[in-house]
């Protein structure tokens, strides 16, 4: 493809930009890692057992001991980093000594939380944090690497936009700040592709590829996954021909880069095989055996599961597809790859880079890609279902970061520094507003009050005491609209120190007919599990958001109550309100509505009629169903309504005499006129005996419960008879 650009600055000037990118990622990744839960996340129980084990015994862990699927058989570099940097602190517990989030895993509709352990703190769990620092120096080390490399053939700018795509793509970053290995092989990877560059653009000799061996036995004992790396070796070897023309020169390279490695790697491969039988440690994660009999026709299982593939590699903040960010942020991150990436077919001199580098970069993506895709394909085909973990690319992503960032400058010409400089300020902050305002609504957390002041004079007394322990004192939530989350906030205060976890149990009630029926629920510690209630004092106060999310069907507005309960281990405690012993602590009362207004039926009236002018019958519908006639009348408000009406429905025989009627709110009471609002529309069913259904007259009217004084009805501008409407069912109106 040709020779390097020949105005690059030399590596070594001008690091200020760079250091400010680096210096970016380590406050970021520090945040987040103090901001995650502890081993919430992928797999990072397991990883924390592996240093907890390295940490008790003083040796890799045994195999033979293990009866749950764990990271024992991964090789010992990043762990070995993780125990060192824990040295300071006392030998730690093991995962399974931790104490357990009955709600964990959680979703986003508020059942459960996604923090899988409670009580860990930087305090008593610091071989937690320690790990996490191991991830994070790798990340480090994976900035520096793609720098250097990149800085041998690329200007500064673009060299900047490559690391600042990869350190804060939302992946990278949240395995940054958290336990596992998956950063440990992404920087050793980095570091081997940018010394083989090195190899390459300085036209080095044989003997220097003893690093590049070196360099690929240590990418080895961090995950195996790092054994694609090995055919990145042809293509130095194959500049080392081009050059000299040499065959004995060519081999010298690739035996120099067999030196390097095979004693590292053979003595692991050979150790692992005499303590698992599996020398590369990829039974538990690659089914090799599977894998072979893959026919080209079963890729076409993966068609249907690419955006899943590629939200759990873009972002996933979670221990596995739990934690995928906003959909419009994978659109534009997809149509922004693209488009860099299509910069490489414009036929332009701008940025040409050699032949040998972009194939080390493009080879080491399509061998592990491949091998990811490969091993999906069988899980869909032979398991049935699919477990995205798109960390598995991540070792590829700063190769990828690389063409991504060439592929954007070459669209710019002479404008590339401008564009490039523009485009490397996009990660950083697209991941900065993502912690500061996603992070908080994944992983939430109570607010700590140090005044009742701090309580708004928005929210509803609830009066609530549970066990003499826990006053709930106020509550307030957002506007509830049914399939769509709306957010509780419940204002606590300790009257005593707790003497247990207690979970709390929110439920959204409505009373019809007089049975209760339940529209939403969550269960949870406070906090999302972040506070759990032993960790309060006597005289603390909390203020602690729930997500609920209202499913199944109303018949309109509809007044509903918001139920708050607290047990222990399945047990309710004691709830009292405003003094007095209650099994249904009710918070506050709220109204539910529709997500859009009720459609009419299309048998609604020409002319509908209006009771004064508050609000209209736009229809009437029936049915017979069993030993009942139900008559639907269709509501449809004209404006906000203060007064409880009551609606009545008389039914006449042919002489005129009243066998049936039927006198309720509307919608059997859970629909009252004072919640409806301008637009609302209320189907409001009255239940009367079948027999009645054979020729009769309605008389329909309105009352207020109050005073009992009927509201006046006009029908077609024309008021209607003592305020009541009549209404054959066989008429066409």
């Amino acid at each position: 493809m040709g020779n390097v650009e020949s105005k690059r600055s030399r590596l070594g000037t001008g690091h200020s930009a760079f250091f400010l990118l680096l210096l970016g990622y380590v406050l970021l990744v520090g945040f987040l890692a103090l901001r995650l839960p502890p081993l919430a996340g992928p797999n990072e129980a397991l990883h924390y057992e592996y240093v907890a084990l390295l940490r008790q015994t003083g040796r890799l862990p045994d195999l033979s001991t293990s009866y749950r699927p764990d990271e024992r058989h991964q090789p010992p570099v990043y762990y070995s980093l993780a125990a060192l940097l824990s040295l300071p602190f006392a030998t730690p517990q093991l995962d399974s000594e931790l104490s357990p989030n009955p709600h964990f895993p959680g979703t986003l509709r508020g059942s459960g939380n996604l923090n899988p352990f409670i009580h860990l703190t930087p305090t008593n769990a610091p071989v937690v944090y320690a790990g996490r620092i191991a991830s994070m120096l790798f990340g480090v080390l994976a900035m520096v690497s793609l720098y250097a490399a990149a800085r041998q053939t690329l200007p500064q700018s673009v060299s900047l936009l490559a690391v600042a795509v990869m350190a804060f793509q939302p992946s990278f970053l949240h395995l940054s700040a958290t336990m596992n290995n998956d950063l440990a092989v992404t920087a050793v990877a980095t570091l081997l592709t940018a010394y083989t560059t090195y190899l390459i653009i300085q036209k080095k000799s044989a003997r220097y590829y003893l690093g590049w061996g070196l360099l690929f036995g240590l990418a080895l004992l961090t995950k195996a996954s790092a054994i694609f790396l090995l055919l990145t070796l042809p293509v130095a070897c194959w500049t080392v021909w081009r050059r000299t023309r040499s065959v004995w020169q060519t081999l010298q390279a690739g035996l120099w880069g067999g030196v390097g490695f095979v004693p590292l790697v053979g003595g692991w491969l050979l150790f692992n095989h005499e303590r698992s039988g599996d020398a590369l440690g990829l039974a538990p994660s690659v089914p090799l055996g599977q894998i072979l009999t893959l026919r080209p026709a079963d890729l076409g299982l993966l068609l249907a599961h690419l955006v899943e593939l590629f939200r759990s590699f873009w972002l996933d903040w979670s221990p596995g597809i739990l934690g995928y960010g906003p959909g419009w942020l994978y659109g534009m991150a997809a149509a922004l790859l693209l488009f860099a990436l299509l910069g490489w077919l414009r036929p332009t001199r701008v940025l040409v880079q050699p032949t040998a580098v972009v194939l080390v970069h493009v080879i080491w993506i399509g061998a592990l890609a491949t091998a990811f895709l490969a091993v999906k394909t069988v899980m869909i085909r032979d398991v049935g279902f699919l477990v995205p973990e798109g960390r598995w690319l991540l070792p590829a992503w700063p190769s990828l970061a690389w063409l991504v960032a060439v592929g954007w400058a070459r669209w710019w010409g002479e404008h590339e520094r401008k564009m490039s400089g523009l485009a490397t300020a996009v990660p950083p902050l697209t991941a900065l507003l993502l912690s500061l305002f996603f992070l908080p609504q994944l992983y939430p957390q109570a607010r700590r009050l140090t005044a009742l002041t701090q309580i708004p004079a928005t929210t509803t007394s609830a009066n609530l005491l549970y066990n003499g322990q826990l006053a709930l004192t106020a509550v307030e939530t957002n506007p509830i609209h049914l399939g769509e989350t709306a957010r509780a906030t419940l204002y606590w205060r300790a009257t005593q120190t707790p003497n247990a976890d207690y979970t709390v149990t929110v439920q959204l009630l409505t009373l019809e007919a007089g049975q209760w029926t339940k529209l939403a629920e969550t269960r949870s510690f406070p906090g999302g599990g972040h506070n759990p209630t032993l960790d309060w004092r006597e005289g603390d106060m909390y203020r602690d958001e729930v997500i609920l999310r209202a499913d199944g069907a109303i018949s309109g507005p509809t007044a509903a109550w918001l139920g708050v309960w607290l047990d222990d281990n399945g047990t309710n405690v004691q709830a009292k309100q405003n003094g007095q012993i209650t099994d249904w602590p009710l918070a506050m009362p709220v109204v539910v509505r529709p997500a859009s207004p009720i459609p009419l039926p299309e048998t609604a009236f020409n002319a509908p009629v209006q009771f004064a002018d508050l609000f209209d019958l736009a229809a009437i519908t029936q049915e017979v169903v069993g030993d009942e006639w139900l008559v639907t009348l269709w509501w449809q408000a004209r404006q906000a309504i203060t007064a409880d009406y009551v609606v009545f429905v008389h039914v006449l025989d042919d002489a005129g005499n009243l066998v049936a009627q039927s006198d309720s709110s509307p919608a059997n009471g859970s629909s009252p006129t004072y919640i409806w609002q301008p637009g609302d529309v209320i189907r409001d069913q009255h239940r009367l005996p079948r027999q009645t259904a054979v020729k009769p007259s309605l008389l329909i009217g309105v009352y207020d419960r109050a005073t009992t004084q009927r509201l006046p009805i006009y029908h077609a501008g024309v008021p209607q008879p003592d305020n009541v409407w009549r209404y054959t069912p066989t008429e066409s109106r």
